[in-house]
């Protein structure tokens, strides 16, 4: 989504506010998709502070994830701040490296909106802090129903030792 800032460059306003939906296309997270189940909002301000441009605010929107421990999908919405940086071609190259172009007066906030959405996405994502996952065993999902399946967990480095025990 392109946003025209040709007022802010030109200085005839401080800035721009801007309120823009966005659809996400679900994206490929750790293995697993991430989808995004409506249009991402975004509620920022445009502005230029001594001849640099800067866009400030908050995306939203509401994501479904597979747990992480049972595989369910679920929804969570996402609320993260925004703040980023646009290169006016005043700047050096290592400045510009850390900046979005501005391109015939035009900003792309699709990146922008896109690269805060996955920063903020947690590395494992669990349905509820006290899911207790599928059974190792048989499958069965432990928050459904118990089973009766034996877990025997072993130091893996004593399990030779285990072994040696049983022979003798």
């Amino acid at each position: 989504m392109k946003v025209n800032i040709r007022e802010v460059i030109a200085g005839q306003k401080n800035k721009i506010n801007i309120e823009a939906k966005e659809e996400i296309k679900d994206i490929g997270y750790f293995g697993d998709d991430v989808a995004f189940i409506t249009p991402v909002t975004l509620k920022a301000e445009i502005l230029k502070v001594d001849n640099e441009i800067f866009i400030s605010g908050t995306v939203e929107g509401i994501v479904e994830f597979h747990c992480a421990r049972c595989l369910k999908r679920f929804q969570r919405e996402i609320k993260e701040r925004v703040y980023a940086q646009f290169g006016t071609g005043r700047m050096d190259d290592e400045e510009m490296e850390d900046s979005y172009p501005v391109v015939d007066e035009m900003i792309d906030i699709s990146e922008i909106i896109r690269n805060t959405l996955i920063a903020s996405l947690p590395m494992k994502v669990v349905c509820d802090e006290n899911c207790k996952g599928l059974c190792s065993v048989c499958g069965r999902d432990l928050n459904v129903e118990m089973c009766n399946c034996k877990i025997e967990e072993i130091d893996p480095r004593l399990a030779k030792l285990k072994d040696l025990l049983q022979q003798g």
